[in-house]
């Protein structure tokens, strides 16, 4: 890993996410929707979002990118989610993303990765391997110094469900499991781990499940 990558590398994973960090329900994915560009990689070493108010460290951004909230099939699944939890006929009329919005959307991990058949974008500054394990060493305790005690989070994408365990899971709790396998429930934790949103095994009514799970982790304080 080159100097460079390292800076650009730490700074990624010290950006948590979109929309309102101190929210009631934070959605976490696997990894940030779009192109695997390696100027992308570079950007935050120009281009810093704003800081977390009480953390010393962390950023975040208010707006989600309005790429991904035109051409984000998982949005689409987002927004159906919150328009259930927040009993909004309308999913698009619910304010998704402010500083004092209901929801934080954020990344298991902080960018976009390739197939394992294509080529590594960010070679020039790090290894796939390398990225990976500082992913894991580091994602997990930022995560956990900036998660408000009620929050309640939706991990979707079995690939990330270890590294949501790690950040979200309270000791060794036991998970509840639903759907085959497909869904892990952990009511002391508040935790939720669903399969990736954009998933033939997902649908309207597996998201309506979800959305209960929620607003019955909502009621128990």
């Amino acid at each position: 890993m080159t100097p460079e990558g390292e800076r650009a590398l730490d700074r990624w994973c010290r950006f948590m996410g979109y929309g309102n960090p101190r929210a009631t329900l934070w959605i976490v994915g696997i990894e940030e929707g779009g192109a695997h560009r390696e100027g992308r990689f570079l950007e935050l070493l120009t281009n810093d979002y704003r800081p977390i108010p009480g953390t010393d460290d962390l950023t975040f951004e208010p707006l989600l990118r309005r790429d991904v909230r035109e051409r984000s099939a998982v949005w689409t699944f987002a927004q159906e989610l919150m328009g259930r939890v927040f009993h909004a006929p309308d999913p698009k009329a619910v304010e998704m993303f402010s500083e004092t919005s209901p929801i934080f959307l954020s990344n298991a991990y902080p960018l976009a990765k390739p197939n394992t058949k294509g080529a590594w974008p960010y070679r020039r500054y790090l290894s796939k391997i390398e990225y990976e394990q500082y992913v894991s060493r580091c994602r997990p305790e930022h995560f956990k110094k900036l998660r408000p005690l009620h929050t309640i989070v939706v991990g979707h994408g079995k690939g990330a469900w270890l590294l949501h365990r790690l950040a979200f899971r309270t000791g060794d709790e036991t998970a509840k499991v639903l759907w085959n396998g497909e869904l892990e429930i952990y009511q002391q934790s508040r935790l939720i781990l669903a399969p990736f949103f954009w998933n033939r095994s997902m649908s309207r009514e597996r998201i309506g499940e979800i959305a209960t799970v929620v607003k019955k982790l909502m009621t128990t304080g």
